[in-house]
């Protein structure tokens, strides 16, 4: 199932979690050159999600020339995460 290889992601990935899911306290500013945003965290969950699935195997990796379209799959995540 997708939702549970998509929590599983996040969990493995303490960079991933840290970021959408930050605790409480000072966290690092993106403005300053402080990490990834959570955007790209989304875009990178999408591929660990949805990279070798056969349905969206190739979906994902046209994505990764277009930003226009790895925004599109980072919402998505994002959307799901969400939900």
């Amino acid at each position: 199932m997708l939702t549970d290889k998509l929590i599983s992601s996040i969990l493995d990935s303490t960079e991933i979690k840290s970021c959408l899911y930050s605790s409480v306290g000072g966290n690092v500013s993106t403005s300053r050159g402080g990490g990834k945003t959570k955007s790209e965290h989304h875009w990178q969950l999408a591929i660990l999600v949805f990279g070798d699935h056969l349905d969206y195997e190739q979906l994902i990796t046209s994505a990764k020339a277009d930003p226009k379209q790895r925004l599109a799959w980072a919402t998505k995540v994002k959307n799901q995460l969400s939900s």
